[in-house]
């Protein structure tokens, strides 16, 4: 990914990840008036023990739909020290009691953090990945 800038300087940012990752990808079309986090929690259900664990959730928002993967991959580029926001310590807390786990076998530690990147967009659609 990069990022045309007026500058004299190159910077490269590389982050290596699994392949299954990609396979648990999902986008959604939201109006402005449905809760992003209930559809998370049901991708998540959904998909249960499928992605490698303990998961770090990313989610790409108000962008259209290339910008919210764009914007979800970019989100793993986030230090894992950095303070949440409050939608992404409510998602984690939400999908934490689940209970899903580690591989689906159960437990209290089904995500480890979750990153949201967010941009501005048209109030008529609300794009999540």
């Amino acid at each position: 990914m990069f990022d045309v800038v007026d500058r004299s300087q190159l910077s490269v940012s590389m982050l290596i990840k699994g392949a299954g990752s990609e396979y648990m990808s999902s986008l959604r079309v939201l109006s402005p008036l449905q809760d992003v986090s209930s559809h998370v929690l049901e991708l998540l259900w959904t998909n249960c023990a499928r992605p490698c664990p303990q998961l770090i959730q990313r989610i790409g928002l108000r962008s259209p739909f290339e910008g919210c993967a764009r914007l979800a991959k970019i989100a793993l580029l986030r230090s894992l020290n950095e303070m949440q926001n409050d939608l992404e310590a409510t998602l984690l807390r939400e999908i934490n009691m689940l209970g899903i786990g580690p591989m689906g076998l159960g437990g209290d530690t089904t995500a480890l953090h979750v990153f949201v990147g967010q941009a501005p967009c048209s109030r008529r659609r609300f794009p999540l990945r």
